[in-house]
C-alpha cells in the first residue's frame, strides 16, 4: 500500500491525474510478481508500467523474510502520452 501511495503522490505532484491501475496477470506483468497482487499502471488508457509484490517463491529462494513491493514506470511512454503524441504500445 505504501508503494501505491507513493505512486499516487508522484502522479498528483506532477499534475497527472488521468492514471489508473488495472488488474495484472502473467501475460502482462513480470513473472516474478505475486499473482493477484500485481497491476498494470495506465495513463490515459495506455500501459506505462506495473506495480506489485514479489512472488513468495522468490522470497524463499533468496531468504528474504519481509514482503517486497516494486514498480516500474516507463517515463518515455508517460511523457509521450501526456504530450498527446502518437500512442505507442510498449510491452510491459
Amino acid at each position: 500500500f505504501r508503494l501505491k501511495a507513493l505512486l499516487e503522490n508522484w502522479m498528483t505532484h506532477w499534475g497527472l491525474p488521468s492514471w489508473s491501475l488495472k488488474l495484472g496477470d502473467s501475460t502482462n506483468c513480470p513473472k516474478f510478481l505475486h499473482h493477484g497482487q500485481m497491476a498494470i499502471v495506465e495513463f490515459r488508457n495506455q500501459p506505462i508500467g506495473w506495480i506489485g509484490t514479489l512472488h513468495p517463491l522468490y522470497l524463499m529462494e533468496n531468504k528474504v523474510r519481509v514482503p517486497v513491493a516494486m514498480m516500474e514506470i516507463n517515463l518515455t511512454t508517460l511523457m509521450q502520452a501526456e504530450s498527446g503524441k502518437k500512442k505507442i504500445h510498449t510491452p510491459v
